[in-house]
């Protein structure tokens, strides 16, 4: 890794920028999931809007214990508003994969349905989507996210190897309070 790049906060942005400027592969590095994360990895880009990571990293910081001869890794703490965009975002694609995974429900237990159950389904799963793009809504309304970005950046070539999103979820349920935690790390890879 070159001098210059010794601060970490010009070493995010520029990291940034080359994939800005360069095309690239991105995709899940753990494919096993309930959801089929191939179709998620079309879809869904954590990665197309690198303005809002620069505007919204609040904290950059090398991580020591994670870097290796092969790559230094860059930890961004992200704001509250950019952590909800990313995990919206990301939620908001899963929900649009559910959708496009219907007509293959539908394909499956088409014979063994009359077309009153059929219709029955439909409207029931249609129902049942509809009310959880509301829930989403409200639920990132009125949670507070945190997030880190981890970017892998390749020693040798400056590029980005991998990045991991490490998020935490505060929220309210039936006067309870809730915390979850998502972990999300994709490969990045040239295209050449």
């Amino acid at each position: 890794m070159n001098d210059v790049y010794s601060d970490p906060e010009e070493m995010f942005h520029h990291t940034l920028n080359v994939l800005s400027d360069a095309p690239y592969d991105i995709h899940w590095e753990d494919q096993g999931a309930i959801i089929n994360q191939n179709h998620l990895s079309l879809n869904w880009n954590p990665l197309d809007n690198a303005e809002r990571f620069k505007q919204g990293a609040t904290t950059i910081i090398f991580d020591q214990d994670q870097s290796d001869q092969q790559a230094a890794v860059i930890s961004a703490i992200l704001d509250n508003h950019t952590s909800k965009e990313v995990l919206f975002d990301q939620l908001k694609n899963q929900m649009k994969t559910i959708r496009t995974e219907i007509p293959i429900v539908h394909k499956s237990v088409d014979q063994q349905l009359s077309q009153a159950e059929k219709e029955k389904m439909n409207n029931e799963i249609t129902s049942f989507i509809d009310q959880a793009d509301r829930k989403l809504l409200t639920w990132l309304d009125t949670s507070n996210v945190h997030s880190t970005m981890k970017l892998w950046v390749d020693r040798s070539t400056e590029r980005p190897i991998r990045v991991t999103f490490i998020t935490s979820i505060n929220y309210m349920n039936n006067n309870q309070f809730l915390e979850e935690s998502i972990t999300d790390s994709f490969l990045i890879n040239d295209v050449e």
